[in-house]
């Protein structure tokens, strides 16, 4: 199937690879195999382009990969970092529009500027929203954890719903307390384990603060199908609206309710990625083209459709190829 939309592949300006690569090199993958990705997640005009058409992928949304901004606890270091990767990014997919586009990194710790920061990199480089892990350090040691639920956001929320942009929560590195009481033993499952524990925690955590009754039009997505929150969804739903909500919980509506409004999953929210450069390209498209059991509208609908009209993308290479499997 020609014509794919992805939304979360990676890349990170040179000289902050360089530095993370020193300090992280082997704490995910093994170091041999974590340098077959490292021309792509610098090169995204180059290796990552040329990746993608060879495997049919149309249209990409690039964004900062881990540990991303939200790791900075330091908030000059931390603006500076965003400002210089959101600038360098732009630039990379200056010209090449129809093909790539970005999610903004950004810096979560003074007030007034998480609403300018998101505003200046949607108006100025029609970035398609920003992706964020879930939550901030802070504080001189980075031991202080920023939550997004809490009303101190609500600034941040208000530009975003203003924009009519979405904004996807992506994990972060696990919280110190449970990273260092975890053996090293446990590395290669936390990407795909402990990782998503973090985000499915702190997404319900924004619906249960009511984000959503007081920004109505919010639209977030979460990744890895959904993290762990679409195999616990009936049990969630289950407690938190049949049972009794818990004292204190000022959420209006129940879960089911605010996922149909303003998460991105079900038939009609599911969005195709292949995490490159983690994963390849290849690798992507024959499970999808070839292994998934979707009919072809399904597949149309996931594979770019979506994408396309939550994204506002009106043309892009191959966008209109018939697709006959």
């Amino acid at each position: 199937m020609k014509g794919k939309i992805t939304l979360e592949e990676a890349c990170m300006a040179p000289d902050m690879f360089a530095c993370e690569a020193d300090s992280n090199e082997g704490l995910h993958a093994s170091p041999t195999y974590s340098k077959k990705w490292d021309k792509c997640i610098v090169d995204i005009a180059g290796e990552e382009l040329k990746t993608m058409e060879k495997y049919g992928c149309s249209y990409t949304v690039l964004s900062l990969t881990v540990p991303k901004i939200q790791n900075i606890h330091d908030q000059k270091k931390a603006e500076a970092e965003a400002t210089k990767t959101n600038d360098w990014i732009a630039n990379e997919i200056n010209g090449r529009r129809d093909k790539l586009a970005a999610f903004a990194c950004l810096f979560m710790h003074d007030a007034k500027q998480k609403g300018e920061d998101p505003r200046r990199c949607i108006t100025k480089y029609d970035f398609h929203g920003a992706l964020l892990t879930d939550f901030q350090h802070a504080g001189k040691d980075g031991s202080d954890y920023l939550y997004y639920g809490q009303s101190v956001f609500d600034l941040f929320w208000q530009v975003v719903q203003e924009l009519d942009v979405l904004v996807y929560l992506h994990p972060a590195a696990p919280a110190d307390y449970i990273f260092e009481s975890n053996s090293r033993k446990d590395v290669p499952y936390r990407p795909s384990l402990i990782f998503s524990n973090g985000v499915s925690l702190y997404l319900l955590g924004m619906i249960s603060n009511s984000v959503s009754d007081r920004f109505p039009k919010l639209k977030v997505i979460v990744g890895h199908l959904g993290e762990h929150i679409p195999f616990d969804f009936w049990r969630i739903n289950h407690w938190f609206g049949d049972i009794k909500k818990p004292n204190g919980m000022v959420a209006k509506k129940t879960l089911a309710e605010y996922f149909d409004e303003h998460i991105w999953l079900g038939a009609d929210r599911i969005l195709f990625s292949v995490y490159s450069p983690y994963e390849t390209y290849c690798d992507g498209f024959t499970w999808f083209d070839d292994h998934t059991q979707l009919g072809l509208g399904d597949k149309i609908k996931t594979g770019r459709s979506n994408a396309k009209a939550l994204l506002k993308i009106d043309d892009y290479v191959d966008h209109n190829v018939p697709v006959t499997k």
